[in-house]
């Protein structure tokens, strides 16, 4: 599971985006060499709240991915 959500959900979500946000989403569109440090705040049902990320998006070809996203949670 991923802070509370279980496997099943976060294929359901459909994709990765859609369970970072929006806002990443716009990031990613608009800078399609990939983003650097861009900050998401993801609901977290484990705890309750939300856990805060710093998330890093690079272009990749591997099998059908094409993008890595690469999560580090800063939540104090």
């Amino acid at each position: 599971w991923v802070f509370g959500h279980t496997a099943d959900a976060v294929r359901g979500a459909g994709s990765a985006a859609a369970l970072l946000g929006a806002e990443l989403e716009a990031a990613v569109r608009a800078n399609p060499d990939g983003v650097r440090n861009v900050e998401c705040r993801v609901p977290c049902p484990a705890v309750g709240g939300e856990r805060v990320l710093l998330v890093t998006v690079t272009p990749v070809r591997l099998d059908q991915a094409v993008r890595l996203y690469v999560c580090r949670d800063v939540t104090d």
